[in-house]
């Protein structure tokens, strides 16, 4: 007997009991005797297939090689390869990567696949279709660019899932091959330095404390440009005049503090921005200027307002002048004389014999003072003491420096007239 086997199945085996048999390639030979009853069952197993397919991330990778037990082809990404008629057993496949590229999974449908290295080992059973899918995903890159403002800053240490680096200005590291995923990449700052911002191209990242975290999709190839700005600082300087003044309190964004004269406040450390200083000027004083050097500024009604750009260090020298006082002083001779007027630039007021008019609070410059003579009087002497005076017509001009108190005596004497007698005879 013997069996025409169909297309797909094989012919596994012919068992015959209750007498003797002979299999033959395609079936058995029944050596049949007297009364004999034989059964010969034939057993069939049914061929499968494989097929392997190509998938690539992202879409389009191409020459993707294979080799093991179903013999060496190649495909690209949305391609595959099927293998038909196979018998029961295990086949081994492998792929030669392209560079740049990584093999991500492999996944087995319809029967039963082992991991190898490289690839897989299907375990195909009878008249199993199975099914195997190669995803590759291609690797990528990720730059890291150091910027500084200003330029030429060095030595910035980094550190994450990237390793150690160091980079200055301008310089850069480049990394390779790199699977997808999430990279932390962690910049130590240098002293007087700090990180303005971390810039990705394709929004690649997102800030984390000290650096930034990139998000790598296969194939990218992302460059992150971390920009540092070095920090300044700013010197409040007090200077007065006349020398020697103190007590002079700022407020603003540098915080609270006191400087006297030749004294100064040093603020370290600032970032780059605009900060506003103001003087609570004290009483009897004026802020005569702010002068900064080191940097732009524009002064205010009560300060200064520091234009502070990276690495500068801005002096601010505040100049304050005291106010001064002139005190006027009636002296007459004789005694008692009274009703004795004045005018100009203190305004006008009347003296009388040992009275006094005292003028505060006032900013150093130049005041005239004129006397009103009254009739039968002269104005004998004026006399300035504290400070330095010239005299005029009719009264005094008074240079008063800061700080300066000037006490400026005038002094009257009365005409005596006589009248000669006439005697008649």
């Amino acid at each position: 007997m013997t069996e025409v086997v169909p297309a797909g199945w094989d012919l596994a085996g012919v068992v015959c009991t209750g007498g003797d048999s002979t299999v033959a390639a395609d079936g058995v030979t029944v050596h049949l005797d007297p009364g004999e009853d034989v059964v010969c069952t034939f057993t069939n197993v049914e061929r499968g297939s494989i097929t392997v397919v190509k998938e690539t991330d992202p879409d389009g990778g191409v020459g993707f090689d294979f080799r093991g037990d179903l013999g060496e082809f190649s495909l690209g990404d949305g391609g595959h390869r099927l293998f038909g008629s196979l018998l029961p057993g295990d086949y081994g496949v492998t792929e030669t990567l392209p560079p740049s590229w990584a093999l991500d999974d492999v996944v087995c449908t319809g029967g039963d696949g082992t991991r190898i290295t490289g690839g897989v080992r299907v375990h195909l059973d009878p008249g199993e279709d199975v099914v195997c899918t190669f995803t590759n995903v291609e690797r990528g890159s990720i730059t890291v660019v150091k910027e500084t403002e200003p330029d030429g800053g060095d030595g910035f240490d980094f550190s994450g899932d990237l390793g150690a680096f160091i980079l200055d200005d301008g310089g850069s590291e480049v990394f390779n091959s790199l699977l997808p995923g999430d990279y932390d990449v962690i910049e130590a700052l240098p002293t007087g330095w700090a990180l303005d911002g971390v810039a990705c191209t394709d929004g690649g990242g997102t800030t984390i404390q000290s650096g930034v975290r990139v998000h790598l999709d296969p194939g990218e190839d992302i460059v992150c440009t971390f920009t540092n700005v070095e920090r300044g600082s700013i010197t409040v300087v007090k200077e007065t005049n006349p020398d020697g003044g103190t007590g002079f309190d700022f407020s603003g964004d540098l915080g609270e503090f006191s400087v006297g004269d030749d004294g100064s406040a040093s603020f370290d450390a600032l970032l780059p921005g605009d900060y506003d200083m103001m003087e609570d000027v004290r009483v009897g004083w004026d802020l005569d200027g702010v002068v900064c050097t080191g940097g732009d500024s524009t002064v205010t009604v009560d300060g200064v307002t520091v234009h502070l750009d990276p690495g500068e260090d801005v002096v601010c020298t505040f100049t304050n002048v005291e106010r001064g006082s002139i005190t006027v002083v009636k002296e007459t001779d004789p005694d008692g004389g009274t009703g004795f007027d004045f005018s100009g630039d203190l305004g006008d007021f009347t003296l009388d014999d040992g009275g006094t008019e005292v003028f505060e609070d006032l900013v150093a410059g130049d005041y005239g003072v004129m006397e009103d003579v009254p009739a039968g009087w002269a104005l004998e002497t004026i006399i300035c003491t504290g400070g330095n005076s010239t005299n005029t017509m009719g009264g005094m001009t008074v240079h008063l420096d800061p700080g300066e108190d000037i006490v400026c005596t005038f002094t009257n004497i009365q005409y005596r007239c006589y009248i000669p007698l006439l005697f008649r005879n």
